[in-house]
């Protein structure tokens, strides 16, 4: 995807939006080596009608080769998270199903 928007549609940045709270999302952000840039307060409204705080992140094109060149040598595709395509182990997809078709477990 970032391959696409630097090379291909010649963007000169890139920008990324998260949750304040979202370790989770903000840590696959920063891997392949977007930049903070600061944090917008209050900028949505989730369902308990709270304001939630985004993280914002970027990569410019000018950052761009030099994150194309790590991704390369870690042979890591920069534009899929590492989950990407992962299956459910069979188990636990069996598990999820049997919960889903179970009208007493809801």
């Amino acid at each position: 995807m970032l391959r696409v928007a630097f090379e291909d549609l010649a963007f000169r940045r890139v920008q990324f939006t998260a949750s304040e709270t979202s370790d989770r999302s903000r840590s696959v952000i920063l891997r392949p080596g977007a930049r903070p840039q600061g944090s917008v307060r209050r900028e949505r409204i989730v369902p308990d009608e709270r304001g939630r705080n985004s993280a914002r992140f970027s990569i410019t094109d000018d950052e761009w080769p030099a994150i194309r060149l790590r991704s390369w040598a870690a042979r890591q595709p920069v534009s899929t998270p590492r989950r990407a395509g992962r299956l459910m182990p069979r188990d636990r997809l069996q598990a999820h199903r049997r919960r889903r078709d179970d009208p007493v477990a809801t």
